[in-house]
């Protein structure tokens, strides 16, 4: 193997250890939440994403039901 080809395969596994590392840290969050969060990859990602939707849907609704801010 090239020596390229070992750095691109280390580079590629810290990208990845990386978003684990993210993805269990969103998972924690939502577990401190009181969210139940699916143990499959896929699963998780769809129903964080959903959640964060739902969330920004909410947050979006709450900023207009207060109007504009003035000081």
């Amino acid at each position: 193997m090239k020596p390229q080809t070992l750095g691109s395969i280390a580079g590629a596994a810290e990208m990845f250890s990386d978003a684990r590392r993210q993805l269990q840290a969103a998972v924690d969050a939502a577990s401190d939440l009181g969210l139940v969060v699916p143990n499959s990859f896929p699963d998780t990602l769809e129903h964080l994403q959903n959640w964060i939707a739902n969330a920004e849907a909410e947050v979006r609704e709450l900023v207009q039901a207060a109007g504009p801010f003035t000081r």
